[in-house]
């Protein structure tokens, strides 16, 4: 039976969302793999979605992400710097941790999304590693934290054996072995959950979801024009507190939330790898909120409009906006979705361990 070690990264819940997709489409087409998933924030949600008998777990803070601005979605660079600081101070502890408990172990690979981590222990250990993300830490901080204090960073990247470089990717080089390139996928929708949830609310409505990650609060939301828009009702995260008729909470128990973004007419989100790819996958219109200093987002964003499969709106714009008929992304076809990314990442992970 072949092992697979899957690394998540610790910043929200898109890693962990879009690695249980992957992890059950594997799963799906070779149901004898044993899986162990590594990761401490979402371990919860990830345990609860993953319930296959060959899923294992072990909790560990695998790295960090970015650090906000308080009662904003716009990077605090201080801390930043200060946060990668004592990151990178720690990680070589995290290493020798890992490589004692698993360096007697019989592992085929070791995946990562995409924490620097699993990279340093694969090659300690001598066991093949792959990385899936549209983006790694090296990259996402180039523009908050100065190069050298990233040069661990990269070197750790470097290390990586393989690279399936997802929709928006925009990397070095860091392997010389295979890298290959996927566009957005998600977990699988149910159409029957879907009718649910838009007769709930009534089909007449027009149903937004804003999305501005289960790591913030915006001490504003509540005050913004856009809660007046006529005719809309809005679905948020289960973690803001906004209190309005036209408005409903994704329920803090609910696994699936892409059923909810799927439901949806249109989904406002900052450029969140996992919200974004939920809402392509089931054609959703979006409208992206952009950020400075967010080096990922662009990315993300280039692409997205590159495909023509999302509007985007400034951080300023989005304060005063109301939605209302004639807002040009609401009337735009955008392109859809065909191909099934996931089946064909699941099939270059076996065989990569065949």
């Amino acid at each position: 039976m072949k092992k697979i070690v899957y690394y998540i990264s610790e910043y929200g819940y898109g890693h962990a969302a879009r690695s249980i997709a992957v992890i059950r489409e594997l799963l799906r087409q070779n149901p004898y793999v044993e899986i162990e998933v590594v990761n401490q924030f979402a371990l919860d949600f990830l345990k609860k979605s993953l319930s296959h008998k060959n899923v294992t777990f072990f909790e560990l803070s695998t790295d960090i992400g970015y650090f906000l601005k308080e009662g904003s979605i716009e990077p605090d660079q201080n801390k930043q710097v200060v946060e990668v600081e004592r990151y990178l101070e720690a990680l070589p502890n995290l290493i020798n941790s890992e490589i004692n408990r698993l360096e007697k172990e019989k592992i085929d690979l070791i995946i990562s999304d995409i924490s620097p981590l699993a990279f340093e222990v694969a090659e300690q250990i001598e066991v093949p590693s792959l990385g899936i993300s549209n983006f790694t830490w090296h990259t996402a901080f180039l523009d908050l934290v100065p190069l050298e204090i990233l040069a661990p960073l990269k070197a750790s990247y470097h290390k990586m054996d393989f690279f399936f470089a997802l929709a928006g990717s925009n990397e070095m080089k860091w392997t010389n072995k295979t890298t290959k390139n996927y566009g957005f996928y998600s977990r699988e929708i149910n159409i029957k959950e879907i009718n649910h949830i838009r007769s709930k609310i009534g089909w007449e409505k027009r149903i937004v979801f804003l999305g501005l990650g289960m790591k913030m609060e915006l001490n504003e939301l509540q005050n913004l024009p856009i809660w007046k828009s006529s005719n809309t009702h809005f679905i948020i995260s289960s973690n803001l507190n906004i209190e309005h008729p036209n408005v409903s909470k994704i329920p803090n128990d609910y696994l699936e939330t892409q059923n909810y973004i799927a439901a949806c007419d249109l989904v406002i989100t900052k450029a969140g790898w996992g919200t974004v790819g939920e809402a392509v996958a089931a054609d959703v219109p979006l409208l992206i909120i952009e950020r400075e200093g967010m080096r990922e987002d662009q990315n993300t964003i280039d692409y997205l409009k590159a495909k023509n499969l999302a509007k985007t709106i400034s951080g300023s714009d989005f304060k005063d906006l109301v939605l209302n008929d004639n807002n040009k992304f609401l009337n735009t076809k955008y392109q859809k979705n065909q191909s099934n990314v996931i089946k064909e990442i699941a099939e270059d992970i076996l065989r990569l361990i065949h």
